[in-house]
């Protein structure tokens, strides 16, 4: 601390010698030192600041994006249990749920063939095949009836369609369908 003491007052001393001039010449150097240290202060609290900002807004991004997922899970979990409550529905017999929705909507069924069961061994999900053809159909009542046969409680879907013109009449479609049902083996 005396040390201080003594280069300050040697500084005094040298400055006090000093002609007006020099003396400001002196003070505007001394100044222009003092305000470059406080800009240089200034500058990096400024850039530390910001550098916090955008520090915070990533965590809040990131924050956002984990409820965003968080939220996702529990739909795709929910989703998940409901799906599995239905693979686990006792079995749907296809021939007799195809017939009576082909009735319901007033289209003939001309052939069904049964296309095997595949998988269901060890707990795993077992897929049960129909083949059904649809002769002369109209379109509206295709759309309905594929509309009616997914709509079980069952998991049901139709994999496969083949549709076509009817030779007999334009207007009419002669459609093949293979109906799976789904459920836990």
């Amino acid at each position: 601390m005396e040390k201080l003491k003594q280069l300050f007052s040697d500084a005094k001393d040298y400055v006090g010698q000093l002609s007006p001039r020099e003396r400001t010449l002196v003070g505007a150097a001394g100044g222009g030192v003092v305000l470059f240290f406080v800009l240089i202060l200034w500058a990096s609290i400024s850039s530390a600041i910001t550098h916090r900002k955008d520090a915070l807004e990533e965590k809040a991004d990131q924050f956002n994006k984990i409820a965003q997922l968080t939220s996702g899970f529990a739909t795709a979990q929910r989703t998940r249990q409901e799906l599995e409550g239905r693979l686990r529905l006792p079995p749907l017999q296809l021939f007799g749920y195809i017939e009576s929705i082909a009735k319901q909507n007033g289209v003939d069924v001309t052939n069904m063939s049964d296309r095997g069961v595949l998988g269901g061994k060890d707990g795993a999900i077992k897929e049960a095949t129909v083949e059904v053809t649809l002769p002369k159909i109209p379109l509206d009542k295709l759309l309905k009836l594929l509309g009616k046969i997914e709509h079980s409680q069952n998991i049901v879907k139709v994999t496969k369609l083949r549709v076509r013109r009817s030779f007999d009449d334009k207007d009419l479609l002669d459609a093949t369908l293979t109906v799976s049902s789904f459920q836990l083996g």
